[in-house]
């Protein structure tokens, strides 16, 4: 998986970050993709994915965005309570 990485444009510390991400973001999104995967129909909240890979929420987050660009993740129909007894969305891989 390649990951499209955005940086705003008038930052050179924006752009210098995407840049080092280039290497790590591709591994990072196929672990999240892979999580959801194993977790079917199910799927999982940001925060059970991040709990799950261990990611960094300003990593998980980005990485399963692009996945949703892609068509490969998409919102489920439910929500969950987050630790913090929040709702959230639930996010489900979408079979290739």
């Amino acid at each position: 998986m390649q990951a499209d990485l955005p940086f705003q444009a008038h930052s050179e510390t924006s752009r210098e970050a995407a840049a080092s991400m280039a290497k790590v973001a591709p591994g990072d999104e196929q672990r999240v993709y892979e999580y959801l995967r194993c977790q079917g129909w199910e799927g999982a909240t940001d925060e059970q994915i991040q709990l799950a890979t261990g990611l960094n929420p300003n990593t998980e987050r980005p990485r399963r965005v692009n996945l949703c660009r892609k068509g490969l993740v998409r919102e489920g129909t439910q929500k969950r309570l987050t630790r913090s007894g929040r709702r959230a969305s639930v996010w489900v891989a979408v079979p290739r």
